[in-house]
């Protein structure tokens, strides 16, 4: 992989993984004010392709801020010298709003992959994506190149068919993480970073139980396809920023 041309041309998401203080704000109180920063992003920044605040399932101390960026380091630069950028980071430091950032992590898309957008979603009044949507994210490791590429190649293809079948699947893709950008004690360059998002979780149960996907199982193990899980979670989203343009 190309470093250098992986970080300022291609595609990036990042997951930003932060903790709040719970004796100074609640995980709504965070998001109300994190939203101002998002709709500026959604005015103003046509290279950041996704930006919304989701709140964890098990533990409601924890957000999960999604950000995807067209054109990697370049897009993500332009992002941070946003006079609202610095706005935000000042109200939450002086608020002391979040305790610590749990995770960073820094993917490089896996070109025709999966799928970031329906073009046929739920929006809001101004264009941006509902909220609510329940989220699985997961990092894993595999054992060499050939074993993950099995994995991207047969989970793509899985993927194809759920874009056909489950219309209440409304992402489906992942990346590579980044030899730079990344902080999580678990993460390492090369690991692979999958998202899918459903409308509720009776969809992503749905997904989960469907026989396709159970039988991507044994496949799986004939190609040889072992990884580590480094890290999941699930969220719902707020719809205070937008998961897609």
């Amino acid at each position: 992989m190309d470093t250098e041309n992986t970080m300022n041309q291609n595609p990036l998401t990042a997951y930003v993984e932060l903790e709040i203080r719970k004796e100074n704000t609640t995980a709504k109180q965070w998001v109300a004010l994190w939203a101002e920063r998002a709709l500026d992003a959604w005015h103003h920044e046509p290279e950041t392709l996704a930006y919304e605040a989701m709140i964890s399932v098990e533990d409601n101390s924890r957000i999960l801020i999604f950000e995807r960026y067209a054109n990697g380091i370049t897009s993500i630069q332009a992002h941070m010298a946003r006079p609202s950028h610095k706005a935000l980071e000042s109200a939450m430091g002086e608020s002391r709003m979040t305790r610590r950032v749990v995770r960073n992590v820094v993917a490089s898309d896996i070109p025709s992959y999966g799928w970031w957008s329906r073009p046929d979603r739920p929006r809001q009044t101004d264009g941006r994506t509902i909220g609510g949507a329940l989220v699985a994210v997961f990092g894993a490791r595999f054992g060499d190149t050939t074993k993950r590429e099995a994995f991207v190649e047969l989970s793509g293809q899985h993927g194809k068919y759920c874009w056909d079948a489950e219309p209440d699947t409304l992402t489906y893709s992942g990346g590579l993480t980044t030899p730079e950008g990344s902080r999580a004690e678990e993460v390492e360059p090369g690991d692979l970073v999958f998202l899918m998002e459903a409308t509720n979780e009776a969809a992503m149960t749905k997904h989960a139980q469907d026989p396709a996907h159970i039988a991507l199982g044994p496949v799986m193990a004939e190609r040889g396809v072992k990884m580590e899980m480094t890290f999941q979670g699930y969220y719902k989203t707020t719809g205070t920023g937008f998961m897609c343009r």
